[in-house]
């Protein structure tokens, strides 16, 4: 089990990898997801590790799969099912995906990620007011998180249509 400050560490080098992605740095984000692993050695990690691995190689397929097998392996963690939400979003099978960030809440009613993910599965099967639910939700949960603030000002202006 991850002490408090692993937890603050892992989440730090998600960031820096997800900066390092958005600024086409390859090596910078495998070394990030090389970083999480060594910082601990609970279990959710190295399954997660995996899964950004496929996401920036964008080998949604892959990621699909792997989180099926996370699930299969470790059907209690809510990680795995916001994975699946995940995959099945990139997919474009937003029934699907709204299904698994569910159970992912069901898992973490606290989970912002997943409300989050919901709210983009609900835009795109144009459900405008459960979209701006779900991304108020997220930001009652994380109110720092830009992506769901964006969300919110697309669904209202999608609303406004």
């Amino acid at each position: 089990m991850p002490h408090k400050n692993d937890k603050e560490h892992i989440g730090a080098i998600v960031k820096a990898r997800t900066l390092a992605l958005q600024r086409n740095s390859s090596s910078l984000a495998r070394r990030a997801i090389q970083d999480i692993g060594r910082l601990t050695t609970d279990p959710t990690v190295g399954w997660l590790a995996k899964a950004q691995a496929l996401d920036s190689r964008q080998d949604w397929e892959g990621l699909l799969a792997h989180a099926r097998q996370w699930i299969t392996a470790r059907s209690e963690d809510a990680m795995a099912w916001f994975c699946l939400g995940v995959a099945y979003e990139l997919l474009n099978q937003s029934d699907k995906a709204l299904d698994a960030f569910q159970q992912a809440l069901r898992l973490n009613p606290e989970d912002a990620n997943a409300r989050q993910g919901m709210g983009y599965a609900f835009g795109k099967l144009d459900q405008w007011v459960k979209a701006l639910d779900a991304f108020q939700q997220a930001i009652r949960l994380n109110p720092e998180d830009a992506n769901a603030w964006y969300g919110l000002g697309y669904a209202y202006g999608k609303l406004d249509q």
